[in-house]
């Protein structure tokens, strides 16, 4: 029995990835069973559109993710396959609106408007409130879908014990820097002294941040950032020395893209962020800041992110996971006290 509330439409051909994310974080935020995903969800020996008609059936609210693909993909004779009435997404979203469900689109990178002229019921898109979901700035866009959803009566779920140690190990420990202080409890902290207890519990100070090498060419070269933390109680920003990308090829074409816009080079991209301090009784202090890279006039957002870290013995080190949005990846972060060249 289908249980989902939530189900995303999408293009294969260029939509697959994101829907899968998408899928997976909604997921964290209102339950697994809550989202349908049709290549996951499916029961063996079922054909995905009668499994999509059952849920369906519970007037859901249908999420059409429209990448350039969705209205711009061609069959091998060169039509548009939105045009066709066999056309899965036509197909989709004919059967959500007979159902009565609400739908929501939202707006991929590379789009940015619905078409005219569309097919029925397509037609009918342009009556409905879209959303963006970009992966430059995939947190502020997700978080204001979350909002649309809990508006639209999904109720949230309360994450279980396992889910919550999950992730607090996946953020706070990926090189088993948890699993070792969490043994050794306060003793390290003492032995090292009443600096060490202070660089244990504040992590205020200029730091040097090593991030491992990115697992494609979306991912940006970051060999050395130069960051300055300031803590207060359990709160902590962050802002980070101009990074320079003018040799990081990641940043090529988007840089290329920006001054044929504005009419001027992108050279350099900060770092700016904010999040929670918290260290528990015999635990390392653990970071989890948001991050928002910036032109570095500032101001301008290009890319959000995540930086989650935890202390090591003595407080002059951390290690950790950075995301970047527009990689969708995770990768490991090393980061010691004072600008190291």
């Amino acid at each position: 029995m289908i249980e989902a509330r939530i189900f995303i439409s999408y293009r294969t051909s260029d939509g697959a990835d994101k829907a899968t994310t998408l899928a997976r974080d909604l997921g964290e935020v209102f339950g697994d069973a809550q989202v349908f995903l049709d290549k996951e969800d499916l029961p063996a020996g079922r054909l995905w559109r009668e499994a999509i008609g059952d849920a369906l059936d519970d007037k859901p609210v249908l999420l059409l993710l429209v990448t350039p693909d969705t209205f711009g993909a061609r069959n091998a004779a060169g039509h548009l396959r939105i045009a066709q009435a066999d056309d899965p997404i036509r197909r989709e979203v004919d059967g959500a609106l007979a159902a009565g469900a609400e739908l929501i689109p939202l707006l991929a990178d590379g789009v940015e408007r619905l078409p005219e002229g569309l097919p029925p019921p397509l037609d009918r898109l342009a009556e409905r409130t879209w959303r963006r979901l970009r992966a430059y700035d995939w947190r502020s866009d997700f978080e204001r879908l979350v909002a649309d959803l809990e508006a639209l009566g999904v109720p949230r779920v309360q994450p279980t014990r396992d889910r919550r140690r999950s992730d607090t190990l996946r953020r706070a420990a990926i090189a088993g820097a948890f699993g070792l202080l969490a043994l050794g409890g306060g003793s390290a902290y003492w032995w090292l002294g009443p600096r060490a207890e202070q660089h244990a519990r504040d992590a205020s100070g200029d730091w040097t941040a090593r991030v491992a090498a990115p697992a494609n060419d979306t991912g940006s070269r970051l060999d050395r950032v130069l960051l300055e933390l300031s803590q207060q109680g359990d709160a902590v920003r962050l802002v980070s020395r101009p990074i320079d990308i003018t040799q990081d090829p990641a940043w090529r074409a988007f840089a290329e893209s920006w001054q044929r816009r504005f009419d001027q080079k992108l050279e350099r991209v900060v770092w700016r962020g904010s999040g929670s301090a918290l260290r528990e009784t015999g635990q390392p202090l653990r970071l989890d800041i948001a991050l928002a890279v910036e032109t570095e006039a500032g101001g301008t957002v290009i890319e959000g992110g995540n930086l989650s870290a935890a202390s090591e013995p003595g407080g002059r080190s951390m290690r950790g996971t950075l995301w970047m949005n527009g990689e969708q990846a995770e990768r490991v972060v090393q980061l010691s006290r004072g600008h190291v060249r």
